[in-house]
């Protein structure tokens, strides 16, 4: 049955079971979650996640499937992103050098840009993003469900999302962010904003005079300029 829905419907399948009879299930659909039973480990060593009871199984698809999908998504566009700001400025400088080759940055601007300037957006992002927090404070669940105030309980957080989970995955579901069409517009702004960011500097700077002894800037001027322009504009964006 999962492998028709599966090859068929072609829909992203997800089985749950408990004992040894549910192996192939499990190891057939893309998804396998086998839960600690009575009936050996053997549902549970073939499944991708386990769990100790059914009613963990909730905030798994939430926190590893809803939270997950966003962050991956997000953080595969982005990467491309501030890929394309970085070497389309290269390409247009090759316009500026007589495509001799020579580069607009430095050895070192190169290998620390993803490793350094760059990289704590990407981790922030992966780790950190949650459009929606199964959390709320006391005073949000005593307006929505109409109880005086008391502890904070686990089961009135779930109570109020409750009436939306099915909303809730419907991003995965519809596969909205990871498409052809996000991905496009993202590389089409790394070109737009790299096109914008190259000239602004190199017309900015042009032949003007930049220090006290009179002399206009230089490659190395041009490049740290464009260069730092180029992290702001990542991290800010």
């Amino acid at each position: 049955m999962v492998k028709l829905v599966k090859e068929n419907l072609k829909k992203i399948t997800l089985s749950i079971g408990d004992g040894a009879n549910d192996v192939n299930m499990i190891q057939e659909a893309h998804i396998g979650v086998g839960l600690y039973g009575e009936e050996g480990m053997r549902a549970v060593q073939a499944s991708d996640f386990a769990l100790v009871r059914f009613k963990g199984l909730w905030k798994l698809i939430f926190v590893h499937g809803k939270w997950s999908y966003i962050r991956i998504s997000e953080m595969i566009m982005y990467f491309f992103y501030k890929n394309m700001v970085f070497t389309i400025c290269q390409f247009y400088f090759s316009f500026f050098c007589g495509f001799s080759g020579t580069t607009i940055y430095d050895d070192y601007y190169i290998t620390l840009y993803n490793l350094v300037f760059t990289a704590m957006p990407l981790v922030v992002r992966a780790i950190m993003e949650q459009d929606v927090y199964y959390k709320f404070p006391m005073k949000i669940r005593e307006d929505l469900l109409g109880m005086p105030e008391e502890k904070p309980s686990p089961i009135r957080e779930k109570q109020i999302l409750k009436k939306y989970y099915p909303k809730l995955y419907y991003i995965g579901q519809k596969d909205t962010l990871f498409t052809y069409k996000n991905f496009f517009l993202w590389i089409w702004q790394g070109i737009i904003h790299g096109l914008f960011i190259f000239f602004f500097c190199m017309y900015y700077l042009g032949s003007d005079i930049n220090n006290q002894y009179g002399y206009s800037s230089d490659i190395w001027l041009n490049s740290i300029t464009l260069y730092s322009s180029i992290i702001m504009v990542n991290i800010y964006f």
